[in-house]
């Protein structure tokens, strides 16, 4: 998703409605073990649904980490993977079922919404080095965790379509 000219309330209002899309997506099959099998199926190439739900709620943790940083330190050390998506290796072996990693991006996705809010126009352009080189403002970390979910809700879908097929 091009979010290269998103605004902070525009993204802040995306990060509130992940909880709830990534919901309905997954709500027909939540509660029920057979069809919660479907949601760790992988189709041939690619990450199976749940895989990118746990990579969602790692990344919007991730970047608001970096958002912190950002505001509170004069140009902080920022890990690779907030600006490089490769660099994002998360386990998804023991997060529990599907109800427990939609409530963790309840919380997590929330709780970045509500630390956008607060950030002041006059912050936003505050950046952070990053590691091997360059640099990132508050700005574009809030900009990828959105891109990042959009993307990741926008593979979801596709998958689940695959995996219902097969």
């Amino acid at each position: 998703m091009d979010t290269s000219s998103l605004a902070p309330g525009d993204a802040e209002a995306a990060l509130r409605s992940f909880p709830r899309r990534y919901r309905a997506l997954t709500q027909p099959i939540a509660n029920d073990e057979r069809m919660e099998a479907m949601l760790h199926r992988r189709p041939m190439a690619g990450r199976s649904v749940f895989d990118l739900l746990v990579d969602t709620t790692r990344t919007l943790s991730l970047m608001q980490r970096a958002l912190h940083d950002i505001e509170v330190t004069d140009n902080p050390m920022l890990h690779l993977a907030v600006v490089y998506r490769p660099a994002r290796e998360f386990d998804t072996v023991h997060h529990g079922d599907i109800e427990d990693v939609l409530a963790e991006l309840d919380d997590v996705s929330i709780a970045f919404a509500d630390d956008v809010k607060r950030v002041a126009a006059d912050q936003w352009l505050r950046t952070g080095a990053v590691v091997r080189g360059g640099s990132v403002t508050a700005l574009d970390v809030v900009r990828e965790a959105v891109s990042t979910a959009a993307d990741n809700l926008h593979e979801a879908e596709i998958t689940l379509r695959q995996v219902r097929g097969q």
